[in-house]
């Protein structure tokens, strides 16, 4: 199985050109862009690529993507979400609502004298 493979992936590279096996894997993942449409195009499994990539020392993008991003949340951020809405906010920053949400429970944690409702630092009450 494993030759008929070889030999598949040899028959690709010399269809498209390309002088070897790793150069048809390397010129390919260039022109695909990504992995997942890499896989998608040669009807292959991430495994597979992985293991093409690995087997010719092909250096491979980091997992996440343009939208993996981390937002600072402060009392900044939640004032301009309180004024302008959360919605129209993720879109000013580029982030999902859901990231702004969670960056807002994760603050509260922290803060939660600072969440909407809790009761105002100082004293406590007397009672009589």
């Amino acid at each position: 199985m494993t030759e008929s493979l070889k030999t598949r992936w040899e028959e690709l590279a010399e269809a498209g050109g390309y002088e070897n096996e790793q150069e048809f894997w390397k010129g390919e993942y260039r022109k695909a862009g990504s992995m997942k449409k890499l896989e998608r195009s040669l009807g292959i499994s991430n495994f597979t690529v992985r293991k093409k990539f690995y087997q010719f020392g092909i250096p491979c993008s980091k997992r996440g993507g343009p939208r993996n991003v981390k937002v600072v949340f402060d009392e900044v951020l939640l004032k301009r979400i309180s004024t302008n809405g959360l919605a129209k906010t993720a879109k000013e920053l580029n982030v999902a609502q859901y990231t702004l949400i969670t960056a807002r429970k994760k603050f509260f944690e922290k803060h939660p004298e600072l969440k909407p409702g809790a009761p105002a630092p100082g004293p406590p009450p007397t009672t009589l």
